[in-house]
């Protein structure tokens, strides 16, 4: 789930909402599928080295395609990802 953390807060809540909906929509179409490998003769092999498979290519995924931000500031990313400071720098005090 680091893909909605990657998001400035006004855009997270959108951001989760997406990675949920395709997160539940591979999981239901995976499901559909993973009953019939099981019926056959190796089926708990098999979907055992799907489910490691997916794994594996989330860590790899996750690994390559994660920015490098240790040791930077959160106005230092959103520049550099958006342009401009677009999350409320002062923690939500506004006006008070």
């Amino acid at each position: 789930m680091w893909s909605p953390e990657l998001f400035a807060t006004p855009y997270r809540s959108g951001a989760q909402g997406i990675v949920f909906f395709a997160v539940r929509l591979a999981s239901g179409l995976i499901s559909l599928i993973f009953p019939v490998i099981l019926a056959g003769e190796n089926g708990l092999l098999i979907d055992g080295l799907i489910l490691i498979g997916f794994l594996l290519a989330s860590l790899v995924i996750g690994t390559v395609g994660a920015p490098r931000t240790q040791g930077r500031t959160l106005e230092e990313i959103e520049i550099e990802r958006y342009g401009e400071v677009v999350s409320n720098v002062d923690g939500g005090a506004r006006g008070l």
